[in-house]
């Protein structure tokens, strides 16, 4: 967890105003999450946290981009991603605030780890299929074969098996 470190903010003593920390990472940060849907990838997210008397609010600008099989034809590609989040951390006990876009911390944390959210975030913002504009990108990714059999394209030579011919002059009945 040496690498998770990195995305630790000093919330103690860290004056009222805004702060921006920058962070860059790539496939070891992917490694330490279980079950992670992304294997390899290099990311760069800017932080900007507002910190108030009993609240903070961070906002999160995540580019990259993440490697993975085409889901069309199988060559691996790049998958650009862009991501821009916002995170309210209240300072002291949820009273019956129950919010999904707030999170509690205890009044005595000295630090605030940022690795979980930028994870979640890269995650949300990922597409539901691992696909890229061929043509956009002139098919410099893609496999042409596979994209010629998926269009219908490619000529079909069908080759005849005399045995089903001679099965076709069977008289039944």
């Amino acid at each position: 967890m040496k690498t998770l470190k990195m995305f630790s903010i000093p919330i103690k003593g860290l004056g009222i105003g805004k702060h921006n920390f920058d962070y860059s990472f790539s496939d070891e940060f992917f490694t330490l999450f279980e079950d992670s849907a992304i294997k390899t990838g290099s990311f760069r997210a800017e932080v900007v946290l507002d910190k108030q008397e009993r609240m903070m609010e961070f906002n999160f600008d995540i580019e990259g981009k993440f490697d993975a099989p085409c889901d069309r034809c199988l060559e691996q590609i790049s998958i650009p991603i862009v991501s821009q989040d916002r995170l309210l951390v209240k300072i002291g006990e949820a009273v019956g605030d129950e919010n999904e876009e707030v999170v509690f911390i205890d009044e005595n944390a000295q630090e605030i780890n940022l690795a979980h959210f930028i994870y979640e975030f890269i995650h949300l913002s990922k597409p539901l299929q691992n696909i890229i504009d061929c043509e956009e990108n002139d098919y410099e990714a893609c496999d042409l074969d596979v994209l010629d059999k998926l269009d219908g394209e490619e000529d079909l030579e069908v080759k005849q098996d005399p045995t089903w011919d001679q099965l076709k002059n069977i008289e039944l009945g």
